[in-house]
C-alpha cells in the first residue's frame, strides 16, 4: 500500500482534497532535473559549423614546367622522376628534323598554317571576341532607344508648348473677369492650377531630355571604347597568329635542341616518354625548385569568403591517406587571395576543376603525421572552421539574430 501525500485546499465551495502519490513526485522533479540539465548543456556547449574544401600539395616557391622550345620527336632523357639536378644539367633532347616537312618555303604553305593557327586562338580570345561583339550590339540598340525616346518626349513638349499657351490667353482672360467679379475666386484659382500644373510637366519633360542626351553621351563613349578594345584584341590575336607562324618555321630548322635546367631542384614528373612527338609549347616535365618547402592550396567559393580568415587552423584530409585509418595533418591559413580565380586559370596552374570562380587560400601545414607522405600535386580535402557558437543559438535563430545586431 503506498504512502499518499495529501493537499488540503480551502475555496467558497469547501476543502478539496488532491492525492499524490510519491512516485509522481518523483517523477516530476527528476523531469524537471533533466529538463534543467538539457538547457544547461545547449546553452554552455558550443557547436564549431566547418566548411569542406578541395585542395592540393603546392611547393611554396611553384612548379617549373620545362615546355618544348620546339615541335620534333623527344629523343632523349638524361634523367628520371625524382632525381635531384643542377642548374644547366641536361635534361632531355628533341630532334626536330622529322617536323621540317611541315614547313615549305612557299606563299600557299604560309597562308595554310597561318589559317590553321588562326583557327585554333585560344578559348579565352574567343569568348572575349564574342561578349564584346555581343556588348557593341547591345549598347547601339540602346544609344538608338534612348534616341527615340528624346523624340518623343520632344514631340510632347511642342504640344504642351502649344497647351500651356491656350491656356495662358484663357487664365489673362479670367483674370480680367475676376477684377470685374465676373467669376469666382474658385474657378479663377483652378484655371491657375491648370496652367502651373502644363509648366511643371513641361520642366520635368526637359529634365528626362537632358538626363536622356546625357546617357546618350556616356552610351557612345561606352560604345567607343568597346569598338577600340575588340580591334585591339583582333589585331592582338592575328599578331600572335604570324609571330607563332615565324617561331614554329624558325625553331623547326634546327635539327636538334637541347633542354637544360633553369634552376636547381627534383624532377617532379615526366609527362612525355622518349619517342614520343611533341609540339612546341607541349610541357614535357615539371621540376620543383630545390629550398622549395610542401603547402596548401585550397579553393573556396566567394559566398564563403567572408567567413574566413587568416590564422584560422584547419584539418588536412589527404585522398591517398584516409583519416579514418591515417588520421589527418593541421595548418593554418596564411594568405587569402584579394580576387577570386577563374576556373581556366586553376585547371592551368592547379589541375583542379571548378564551375566558378574561386578564391585561393594558401595553408601551412603545422602538425604532420610520420606515417603521411605528402608530394607536391597531391589532393585533399581541407575542413576550415568558420562560426563557433553554442548549441541553443544554432537551434534557435532568434539568439544568433540578436548576436549578429549587437
Amino acid at each position: 500500500m503506498q504512502d499518499f501525500i495529501e493537499k488540503n485546499h480551502r475555496s467558497n465551495f469547501g476543502d478539496v482534497i488532491i492525492a499524490t502519490t510519491f512516485s509522481q513526485r518523483a517523477i516530476t522533479v527528476c523531469s524537471v532535473i533533466i529538463f534543467i540539465c538539457i538547457i544547461l548543456f545547449m546553452s554552455f556547449a558550443e557547436y564549431t559549423q566547418k566548411r569542406n574544401v578541395n585542395g592540393i600539395v603546392y611547393p611554396d616557391k611553384g612548379i617549373i614546367s620545362i615546355k618544348s622550345k620546339q615541335s620534333g620527336t623527344l629523343s632523349a632523357l638524361y634523367i628520371k622522376s625524382g632525381d635531384f639536378i643542377n642548374s644547366g644539367e641536361k635534361l632531355l633532347a628533341i630532334d626536330a628534323s622529322s617536323s621540317t616537312h611541315y614547313f615549305k618555303n612557299n606563299e600557299e604553305s604560309y597562308r595554310e598554317m597561318f589559317s590553321k593557327l588562326r583557327s585554333i586562338s585560344s578559348r579565352e580570345t574567343q569568348e572575349n571576341i564574342t561578349d564584346l561583339e555581343a556588348k557593341k550590339k547591345l549598347t547601339e540598340e540602346q544609344v538608338i532607344q534612348t534616341k527615340n525616346s528624346i523624340a518623343i518626349m520632344e514631340r510632347q513638349i511642342r504640344l504642351l508648348n502649344a497647351a500651356i499657351h491656350s491656356q495662358q490667353i484663357s487664365f489673362s482672360k479670367i483674370q480680367d473677369a475676376y477684377k470685374k467679379r465676373y467669376v469666382s475666386d474658385v474657378e479663377k484659382n483652378n484655371a491657375e492650377m491648370q496652367l502651373i500644373d502644363k509648366k511643371m510637366q513641361l520642366q520635368s519633360l526637359n529634365n528626362e531630355i537632358s538626363s536622356k542626351e546625357g546617357q546618350i553621351i556616356s552610351l557612345k563613349k561606352e560604345l567607343e571604347d568597346t569598338i577600340d578594345r575588340l580591334k585591339n584584341i583582333q589585331n592582338e590575336n592575328e599578331k600572335e597568329s604570324i609571330d607563332s607562324l615565324i617561331k614554329m618555321y624558325g625553331v623547326a630548322s634546327d635539327s636538334e635542341s637541347i633542354l637544360r635546367a633553369p634552376s636547381a631542384g627534383k624532377i617532379a614528373e615526366i609527362v612525355e616518354k622518349t619517342g614520343s612527338f611533341v609540339n612546341a609549347g607541349d610541357t614535357i616535365l615539371t621540376v620543383i625548385p630545390q629550398g622549395s618547402v610542401n603547402q596548401i592550396v585550397a579553393f573556396i567559393s566567394p559566398e564563403f569568403i567572408g567567413e574566413i580568415k587568416k590564422g584560422t587552423r584547419v584539418a588536412l584530409k589527404y585522398d591517398s591517406y584516409p583519416y579514418q585509418r591515417f588520421g589527418f595533418e593541421h595548418g593554418i591559413i596564411i594568405d587569402i587571395s584579394r580576387v577570386p580565380l577563374q576556373p581556366e586559370d586553376i585547371y592551368t596552374n592547379f589541375g583542379l576543376k571548378f564551375e566558378n570562380a574561386c578564391y585561393r587560400i594558401v595553408i601551412k601545414i603545422t602538425e604532420k603525421k610520420k606515417r603521411i607522405n605528402i608530394i607536391p600535386g597531391m589532393s585533399l580535402k581541407v575542413d576550415i572552421p568558420t562560426r563557433k557558437t553554442s548549441i541553443i543559438k544554432w537551434i534557435f535563430p532568434f539568439f544568433r539574430d540578436k548576436d549578429i545586431d549587437a
